[in-house]
């Protein structure tokens, strides 16, 4: 595999930035699942999206769509408006891991003859649970694509990509990696995969059922204003404004439906790590030396909650409660800094992408007053949702991102977790 995908580009075909192309691979878990909204019928609507867009009169070349799918049998491949069936893939009753994700990536970008300067978005569909995505039946039960193992596959492809165009470790990333799925824009997530991708798309709460809207999102790569192809960042900010905007009218219950999406620079996320980690800190020394500090953290932990029955803090609004009522000053300058790192923005202007800006949100959607305290991006608080919630069981996969173990936060949520 690593030989097929060197063999596509020499190392020094890198497009001017009006020439370049994008691909596009969205990787597709819709195993049924009892207790989970079964995801076929959603499945076949998001591709039937796909082909609409692509086939349709006036798609440009500039961009390659492949979809994989897996959990319904035969798992398939396909790369929309080239083949005309899907190709079947070998059935594998083996556990979810790096390989076949690793090996779609390799397939698709082998077959667009992807050159080190063009643009790449890999999008993960399906059901997210307990920090692992793609549930799906096998012979020894139940699994899914857990972060140590995507990350695997990125580490992967990210030394391929190395070897093949002969470049660094920072252009053989990923421009873009999105998640259809739910509860996945968090700090520990972009700590995860800063290394092989240069932005995240995903959401802080729950995806609605059909999910992405990928004709509206694909239209603008498929036929683009002029000549100018769109960044990864334009991109980005684009697929977030129209997501929002799919979910702005009233479901069939007559109510909207919550939606909010992120669009997260990972350069940023090192920075963000380590003013967590400071203020992570802060708290628990602020904590030790006064009860009284605790009650007001513990409060601010409840006044920040994403939404109701999940187990995340919205990170803004931890900080900007923090700073308003935390009696530590370390603590009140420690969540100020977290806070401005998150929100900022920079008016530097990098090449190949103006306006490219200083803060870890770069855009963030919402649509209801549901969604109204949401700022774009959430860490872990299992102590949030009281003592009959079994934050155990997720606390396996939770230990699976590198944060988990790098920082004092997991340490601190967990404490007080036990403490409830």
């Amino acid at each position: 595999m690593a030989k097929q995908i060197a063999q596509s580009s020499a190392p020094d075909d890198s497009p001017k930035p009006e020439q370049r192309r994008w691909t596009v691979m969205v990787f597709m878990g819709a195993g049924p699942i009892e207790g989970d909204a079964p995801l076929e019928q959603f499945l076949n609507e998001d591709i039937a999206e796909m082909e609409r867009v692509i086939t349709s009169g006036g798609a440009n070349a500039k961009v390659n769509v492949f979809y994989e799918f897996h959990g319904l049998g035969r798992p398939g491949r396909k790369w929309v408006g080239v083949d005309r069936e899907v190709q079947s893939l070998p059935r594998s009753g083996s556990a979810v891991d790096s390989q076949p994700i690793l090996a779609f990536i390799d397939s698709s970008l082998t077959r667009a003859h992807h050159r080190a300067g063009d643009y790449s978005v890999l999008v993960l569909w399906g059901h997210a649970y307990q920090f692992a995505i793609g549930r799906q039946r096998t012979v020894s039960g139940v699994d899914a694509l857990d972060v140590g193992e995507f990350a695997d596959a990125l580490r992967q492809f990210q030394a391929r990509m190395q070897r093949q165009y002969d470049i660094t470790p920072e252009r053989a990333r990923l421009d873009i990696v999105g998640f259809d799925a739910c509860d996945i824009s968090t700090l520990e997530l972009a700590n995860q995969l800063e290394p092989f991708a240069r932005y995240l798309i995903g959401s802080q709460i729950g995806i609605p059922l059909p999910g992405w809207p990928y004709d509206l999102i694909l239209e603008r790569l498929a036929r683009p204003r002029g000549e100018w192809t769109m960044t990864p960042a334009e991109f980005g900010r684009f697929a977030v404004r129209k997501f929002c905007d799919e979910y702005s009218e009233l479901g069939r219950d007559g109510r909207p439906r919550p939606v909010s999406l992120t669009l997260l620079d990972l350069a940023k996320a090192p920075q963000a790590f380590d003013a967590a980690e400071l203020l992570a800190s802060a708290i628990a020394r602020a904590c030790a030396d006064d009860s009284d500090e605790l009650e007001i953290v513990l409060e601010q932990f409840d006044s920040s909650q994403t939404i109701v029955g999940k187990p995340f803090v919205d990170v803004a609004d931890f900080c900007l409660n923090l700073s308003r009522h935390s009696g530590s000053a370390a603590v009140r300058a420690r969540a100020a800094r977290l806070g401005d790192i998150l929100i900022r923005p920079s008016f530097r202007r990098q090449s190949g992408e103006a306006g490219r800006p200083g803060s870890l949100i770069v855009e963030h959607g919402r649509n209801a007053h549901q969604t109204a305290k949401l700022h774009g991006v959430s860490l872990y608080a299992p102590h949030i949702l009281g003592p009959g919630y079994d934050w155990r069981t997720s606390h396996f996969w939770y230990n699976k991102f590198d944060f988990t173990g790098e920082t004092f936060w997991s340490r601190l949520v967990h404490i007080l977790a036990e403490g409830n």
